[in-house]
C-alpha cells in the first residue's frame, strides 16, 4: 500500500484500473477495425465488450467510500 497525502491506495486495483483503461482504449480503437469486416476484430470486440464495464463497476465499487455511498 502507498500512502499519499493521507490516502491509502492498493496497488493492485491501481493497476487493475489501468488495465481497464488500456482495454477501453483497445476496444474503441477494435471496433474501427471491426467496422473493415475484419473477422478477427469482431472476436476481440465481443470478448473485450463482455466484460469491460463489469469489471468497471466492480473497482468502483471496491474503491468507493462509506461517505459517498449515503
Amino acid at each position: 500500500m502507498n500512502i499519499e497525502s493521507g490516502k491509502v491506495r492498493i496497488l493492485a486495483i491501481d493497476v487493475a484500473r489501468f488495465f481497464a483503461m488500456a482495454l477501453v482504449y483497445y476496444g474503441h480503437f477494435i471496433e474501427r477495425i471491426m467496422m473493415l469486416k475484419n473477422p478477427t476484430a469482431v472476436t476481440h470486440y465481443k470478448f473485450i465488450y463482455s466484460f469491460r464495464l463489469l469489471l468497471f463497476f466492480i473497482l468502483a465499487g471496491y474503491v468507493a467510500r462509506e461517505r459517498d455511498r449515503c
